[in-house]
């Protein structure tokens, strides 16, 4: 599970060589799970919000908002489940409560049996 964490890898330090590895130590059948901010949902808005987030944890890696292309690299070499690399409301689109559209990506997939 990468929920939340890959945006705070850089691209310098190469974030889909990184989870190409972890993939790659899964055995077959294991799930990808990940969520990241978004660069092309509500864009302003997202990097105002990753500006203010970088500027209070100096001492920490910043994030990086993706792209949706970007996003769906991370699962290169799996199965995406249904419906793919979606905005997170959209995996349980049929919920009575939980968050409105968030620009965020989100996505399972499972390494091949």
């Amino acid at each position: 599970m990468l929920v939340a964490v890959l945006q705070y890898v850089p691209e310098a330090d190469d974030p889909h060589g990184i989870t190409r590895c972890l993939l790659d130590a899964l055995a077959r059948g294991c799930h990808l799970v990940l969520s990241h901010p978004a660069a092309d949902i509500g864009a302003e808005a997202v990097a105002a919000s990753t500006g203010v987030s970088n500027e209070r944890a100096a001492e920490h890696a910043g994030a990086t908002p993706r792209s949706h292309a970007d996003v769906t690299r991370f699962f290169d070499g799996t199965e995406l489940l249904d419906p793919g690399v979606v905005q997170l409301p959209e995996w349980r689109p049929d919920a009575e409560s939980g968050p409105g559209a968030l620009p965020m990506w989100c996505g399972v997939g499972r390494k091949p049996l």
